[in-house]
């Protein structure tokens, strides 16, 4: 975007011109500046502050400065911050095109605090640098002007900002004056005096009128040097006798340039400088393509009178107007025929997207409120921190004319926690576009942002529908991810990764940084659900360096590692990520929010004794998911596999046979297994487990095989060994060797979590024919796996209650006399005891005896 000639002018020191005026006095203040952090060079329009600068410049012949010309466009946080990174993007270093390409991706103002002084840190000089912030003035955004402040209390000290602006700058410059840190050139200093007007009039202007006109002419224009540029333009025609009548007391006024300047200059040149004003740069190649062959007369003969016209670049030819004359000329231009100034936008709109200046382009569309043909440039070109600030400039009711545009908005918003905003504008879309291909493309995006979407009625979309939509290739994008998700959801794994991948290919194809978020946050979604652990990390490792200046990724980053570390059993890393995820999770995020607490409610079922866990679940599900629990099937296994809260499971079984929404699929399943096996349904539940396994090996999916494998393993060890089939016993085996193989392969340990018990009975049972089947990382993970249980887990087993009827039972007392010892009824008692058989993978007491002294529980 910055490498056409016309934007880099913004960047270009303004050309001194020919002979001009050395101000020895403001020189000598100048020479002063390295002293100095700020330097406020205050004065009205035309009172020589450019000129100052440009010339001194020159004349101490300085190298390394920095020059910023401002515009209205300027008055944005990320468009000002974007230009200064271009300034600077020499002083990066190697960092540089990095720190760009983060800044285009970090379009988030809570992030700017934090990226600025990171930005500062990396900026070396080789000496004391200018950077000069022409205009000053246009900067008004309170946000922006929080930031400026913020480095001024933080600059290197080789740096030298130089504020040049007409009027007080909003930014705070006290604490920087009482600290002496602030050099002030005011406007009564910029005024000539006697000796430097007369020699602006004779050796810059080349005015040869006799000294009496002249010392008049000084004497009017009262040291203002634009008064005396403005003098000199309307001397034309004029004779000495009726220069000494010229009467300036009103200088500014229209009346004044139209009567002495404007209307002296021929219709020609009148019609080029009117049209061309809507430029903010210009060279001859423009001009003559917005007005047509006669614009090279005219603009020559402008240049050479040096009619207000400052040379900004002379190797490309390319010029602006001096304030005075440019807001004349906008001011005289709007004035004109309102289809003739749409029509002149319009095409200096299109001159300026075909040179390249694609910020220009929008600009000059803006301007005259042309939305639809603003929103086409938008969705085709590069994204980038400047033509965010476009997108958010488009009034929403404005998009729903434009497909791509509408769609990348939603995701646009949707990426940086604009939720609300996504909603509404689903709504619009969903409601007027029903039956159109926006309608069909949009259907089910609100799965983003609608915590209580149904998956229940879901169309999905194939590819060649996709594919026929009259859209771009990065909304095309957008599609794909969206329906990747929903891909993922309905268990059709392979054509999600078909999805995501295609997606990808347009990602890194057009560098659409939203994109990549969204296909790095699915992606590493499917990961893990199948059990690709390590895959899942690279990503998340990948993402980490950029966490300070991405908000968009912070919390989904978090969250996603969250769910890495409880299924790898490193809990302790769980923990500091927990802690790391409170600091930026928020309600208006509420779907990831929730994600959130889901996951912090499964770390504690890891850590903390079952009443506790199984209350904690019971209040996550009651207050987040209170008409549909099986949304929270992996947090309810918690409650089934300990058989902690019988209310919780019938609530479960009745959600399941209403048909309710489900969560997860295979969640749902195992736990409606596991329920079915413990009621002495044994059919119904081996044959879900064995759908379950069915699908799950189709995909590869290594984490839902490990759990079904476990609890198929632990329903069909209740039988006695001598009891069991061969073929029950070679399933058992090949089951084991499966679970371990592919544990071992992804670092999941989480589903060993209530089974170490049965994983320590089986590997005893099959010593021989794992240390033939396994390889050597197989079996030290299975040695890691059932020797790490830390004495703090060994309890967590079996309830606190549980535990105290376990000891009573090792005492040999009746099930009568451990009622009386401990105050509860005999009912009571029995039910814990069915407890402790089930959670301990035994059918006797004396079992259950010699296993609570192998845990260490007894």
């Amino acid at each position: 975007m910055f490498n056409t000639s016309i934007l880099q002018s913004k960047f270009k020191i303004p050309k001194p011109r020919k002979n001009y005026v050395v101000r020895r006095e403001l020189y000598q203040i100048l020479d002063q500046v390295p002293d100095y952090k700020v330097i406020l060079i205050q004065g009205e329009a035309g009172s020589g502050k450019t000129t100052l600068l440009s010339s001194y410049i020159s004349d101490r012949k300085l190298e390394l400065v920095r020059w910023i010309s401002l515009d209205e466009n300027s008055n944005h946080i990320f468009v000002f911050w974007r230009y200064f990174l271009e300034a600077v993007r020499d002083q990066l270093g190697e960092k540089g095109e990095e720190l760009i390409h983060l800044f285009d991706e970090n379009m988030q103002m809570d992030n700017m605090e934090r990226f600025l002084p990171v930005l500062f840190g990396e900026i070396t000089f080789a000496g004391d640098c200018w950077l000069i912030l022409d205009d000053f003035q246009v900067i008004q955004d309170s946000e922006l002007i929080n930031t400026i402040d913020l480095i001024f209390k933080n600059m290197p000290e080789q740096l030298h900002i130089l504020l040049v602006t007409r009027e007080q700058p909003k930014v705070y410059l006290g604490a920087l004056g009482m600290e002496g840190e602030l050099l002030v050139i005011d406007e009564g200093q910029l005024k000539c005096g006697y000796r430097d007007s007369m020699d602006f009039l004779t050796n810059t202007l080349g005015l040869s009128y006799s000294d009496q006109v002249l010392e008049y002419m000084c004497r009017i224009a009262e040291g203002w040097i634009g008064g005396l540029q403005l003098l000199s333009l309307s001397l034309k025609g004029k004779t000495e006798e009726e220069i000494l009548t010229l009467n300036f007391q009103n200088r500014f006024s229209d009346e004044y340039i139209s009567r002495e300047i404007f209307q002296v200059l021929p219709e020609q040149e009148q019609h080029f400088l009117l049209f061309s004003s809507v430029f903010q740069y210009f060279n001859k190649e423009m001009c003559v393509e917005l007005t047509g062959e006669d614009a090279k007369e005219a603009f020559d003969s402008i240049i050479d009178r040096n009619l207000f016209v400052i040379c900004v670049d002379e190797m490309e030819g390319m010029y602006r107007y001096h304030g005075i004359l440019l807001e004349y000329l906008r001011k005289h231009f709007a004035k004109e025929d309102i289809d003739l100034q749409r029509k002149v936008h319009k095409h200096a709109s299109e001159i300026l997207y075909e040179s390249g200046d694609y910020e220009e382009s929008l600009n000059q569309l803006f301007l005259i409120e042309a939305y639809e043909e603003a929103m086409d440039i938008l969705v085709q070109i590069p994204q980038n921190s400047i033509f965010f600030s476009y997108f958010c400039k488009v009034p929403i009711e404005e998009i729903y004319s434009n497909s791509d545009f509408a769609i990348q908005y939603f995701f646009y918003h949707y990426a940086n926690f604009e939720f609300e905003i996504c909603k509404k504008v689903y709504e619009k879309l969903s409601r007027e576009s029903s039956s159109g291909d926006l309608g069909k493309a949009i259907q089910c995006a609100d799965l983003f942002v609608n915590e209580s979407f149904s998956y229940s009625d879901i169309r999905l979309l194939t590819m060649e529908e996709i594919d026929s939509f009259p859209i771009n290739d990065t909304t095309k994008a957008f599609l794909l991810v969206k329906e990747t998700f929903l891909q993922y959801y309905k268990w059709n794994i392979q054509t999600a990764f078909d999805y995501l991948e295609k997606a990808d290919s347009i990602w890194k194809k057009t560098g659409n940084h939203y994109l990549g978020f969204f296909v790095t946050f699915v992606r590493t979604q499917i990961y893990e659900e199948l059990g690709e652990l390590d895959l899942c990390m690279e990503l998340y490792e990948s993402c980490s360096p950029l966490l300070n200046d991405y908000k968009m990724l912070k919390l989904p980053y978090y969250v996603g590692l969250i769910g890495v570390y409880l299924k790898k059993m490193q809990l302790k890393e769980a923990k500091e990520a927990i802690e790391q995820a409170k600091q930026v999770t928020s309600r208006e995020a509420l779907m990831m929010d929730l994600s959130f607490q889901y996951n912090v409610v499964e770390y504690e079922c890891l850590t903390e004794d079952y009443t506790k866990s199984s209350a904690k679940v019971k209040a996550f599900l009651r207050s987040c998911l209170p008409d549909n629990c099986l949304i929270g099937s992996a947090l309810i296994k918690y409650v089934v596999w300990n058989h902690s809260d019988p209310e919780c499971e019938e609530r479960f079984l009745h959600d399941f046979h209403r048909g309710a929404e489900r969560g997860n699929e295979m969640d749902t399943l195992l736990v409606y297994a596991k329920l079915s096996a413990d009621r002495g349904h044994v059919d119904t539940g081996i044959k879900t487990i064995n759908e379950i396994l069915k699908s799950a090996r189709k995909n590869r999916n290594k984490n839902r095989i490990i759990e079904a494998d476990l609890l198929k393993m632990r329903i069909l060890s209740r039988e006695k060994e001598e009891e069991q089939s061969k073929e029950s016993r070679r399933e058992l085996k090949n089951m084991l060797i499966e679970v371990i193989t592919y544990a071992a392969d992804s670092g999941l340990r989480q589903p060993f979590f209530f089974e170490r018990g049965l994983m320590q009975e089986m590997t005893a049972r099959y010593r021989l024919e794992l240390e033939e089947k396994l390889e050597e990382k197989e079996r030290e993970f299975l040695h890691e796996m059932i020797s790490e249980e830390s004495s703090s887990n060994k309890e967590h087993i079996l309830s606190e209650r549980e535990l105290e009827v376990l000891r009573e039972l090792s005492t040999g007392k009746s099930n009568k006399q451990i009622a009386d010892a401990l105050c509860i009824s005999l009912a009571t008692v029995k039910t814990h005891v069915i407890n402790i058989y089930s959670k301990m993978q035994v059918n006797s007491r004396l079992a259950a005896v010699n296993r609570g002294k192998e845990m260490g529980i007894l």
